[in-house]
């Protein structure tokens, strides 16, 4: 019991550092990309710097770099907050996992800390629970059950209490379940897992560049910040956009940068080892529900098929693309559910994280990198 007690307290203490973490980032972005003093999601498309935004990211990177070289272990998070403030595509997740040595070797604490936050960012306390069992972060006992569901459901609280209960993804259209429909939404499942493979095969070999790898954040930084003067979609957490996914109401410019552009950032960021990157949620629900709408635009015009509907294949997306660069599926299907706030988005989910589960296993050996 008093276990369970300490990581309830934990849960509570990791939901207040996650909402500080999230309006810390965001300050930092309106500052540098934006000129303002604000705290609440960012939107930096329409910055006004032109080109002068390239070098707000090798700015944060360089600071990072500095701080990892020369500083202590226990600031590696500030080099996490800088870098995710000033454009790497990371979420808030990963600047908050960054942190989690301060609780030591204990594992419980760890876990229960990252099942609170993530109940309290994604308003998703089964998928949280579910989440920290299948990346391996505790072992599966009934005592550890107990002390995760009661985390997350802590995290969920405090989520409510500051925002409410409302769904992160909301899909007001679902359309008919019908064959072809399916069918679309399986090809769309193989396809959005493919690039999660990728992600993680481009990851390995990036990692295997050790020449300075200290500095490699800031080689990374270069290439993300003129990406980002092309599509600004793919700069930062991009918490902004998740409104425009669920919505259907992407351009074809939004989609480029919020799916290949946003992808090619990632991996680069995530490939050159960037504070930021040992836990990535936020950017592959964001890829994932692009490039799911993507492909939904694609296999209509190509096949005739209109028994679909944007929000349906954006969630599909999303968990087509955590299923193939993570290793889970009972998560990535529960959260499809608990962040839509819809049982009836379960068929076409589950048939696409199927082929994307299967192709994971077959393609990539060990690990979620």
């Amino acid at each position: 019991m008093k276990n369970i007690g300490l990581a309830v307290l934990t849960a509570v203490l990791a939901a207040l550092v996650f909402e500080s973490l999230a309006r810390l980032i965001n300050f930092i972005t309106w500052v540098c990309f934006l000129g303002a003093f604000k705290t609440d999601i960012p939107d930096i498309t329409n910055s006004g710097l032109g080109v002068w935004i390239i070098l707000i990211p090798i700015a944060g990177a360089v600071a990072g770099a500095l701080i990892a070289k020369f500083g202590k272990k226990m600031l590696v998070p500030l080099g996490a907050l800088l870098m995710t403030g000033t454009g790497f595509p990371f979420g808030v997740e990963g600047t908050f996992v960054s942190g989690l040595f301060v609780l030591g070797e204990k594992k419980l604490l760890k876990a229960a800390a990252l099942a609170a936050a993530l109940a309290y960012m994604m308003h998703a306390p089964l998928a949280a629970t579910v989440l920290v069992f299948e990346l391996g972060f505790i072992e599966f006992t009934l005592l550890n059950v107990v002390a995760m569901l009661l985390s997350a459901a802590t995290g969920a609280l405090c989520c409510f209490l500051f925002h409410g209960w409302g769904a992160v993804f909301p899909i007001h259209e679902l359309g008919a379940t019908t064959i072809s429909g399916l069918t679309v939404y399986f090809i769309t499942g193989i396809v959005v897992s493919l690039f999660g493979i990728l992600l993680t095969g481009l990851i390995k070999v990036m990692e295997k560049i050790t020449y300075k790898r200290e500095w490699l954040p800031v080689v990374a930084a270069v290439i993300i910040g003129y990406l980002g003067w092309l599509r600004p979609e793919g700069l930062g957490t991009g918490n902004n956009f998740l409104e425009v996914l669920y919505n259907g109401q992407m351009n074809l410019q939004i989609c480029l940068g919020l799916s290949l552009v946003r992808f090619a950032m990632l991996a680069l960021a995530a490939g050159s080892g960037a504070p930021g990157s040992a836990l990535m949620i936020t950017p592959l629900v964001l890829i994932g529900g692009a490039l799911g709408t993507g492909c939904i635009l694609l296999f209509s015009m190509l096949f005739g098929v209109h028994d679909t509907t944007f929000g349906v294949a954006a969630i599909v997306g999303v968990a087509a693309l955590l299923t193939g660069r993570l290793p889970i599926i009972l998560a990535a299907i529960i959260l499809s559910i608990e962040i839509t706030h819809q049982w009836m988005v379960i068929l076409p989910v589950i048939v696409a994280v199927m082929p994307a589960f299967i192709l994971r296993k077959l393609i990539v050996k060990n690990g979620t990198n």
